[in-house]
């Protein structure tokens, strides 16, 4: 049977969920290293910014993330040997694995730059100062 009744103020300020909105599963093909990285960007926005169609470009941002970071201490380790030549190589792959982080952020909006707005710009700060009176 249904209620009987008024329904309340109360009942009627309250809005009913409409569908949870999950946080999207770590994909099964990720590493250990590269899963922590996708907990920290799933969980670094809301729910809802990264539909499913972004998914993709996330797997391979994690993916490059990590080798950066893998890079980074092979580059170390090789530089603490002196092995200049070497270190000349992993160099540029640092910089090739930076530029395509770099451009699937961008890509997926996560860089100040693609999120930037014009019109929501704050206005210029004027070189009036409040306690110059006129002159």
């Amino acid at each position: 049977m249904g209620r009987r009744g008024r329904t309340s103020r109360a009942a009627l300020s309250v809005v009913p969920p409409v569908g949870s909105l999950e946080r999207a599963a770590v994909p099964k093909e990720l590493t250990v290293e590269e899963a922590v990285e996708w907990r920290i960007l799933i969980n670094a926005v809301s729910a809802d910014q990264y539909p499913p169609d972004t998914h993709a470009a996330l797997v391979q941002l994690c993916r490059h993330t990590v080798n950066a970071r893998r890079v980074a201490d092979l580059k170390r380790h090789v530089a603490e040997q002196g092995d200049v030549d070497a270190e000349l190589k992993l160099m540029k792959v640092e910089e090739e694995q930076s530029r395509v982080i770099v451009s699937i952020m961008t890509k997926l909006r996560l860089t100040p730059q693609s999120r930037y707005d014009a019109k929501k710009k704050r206005g210029t700060i004027s070189a009036h100062k409040p306690w110059d009176f006129g002159g």
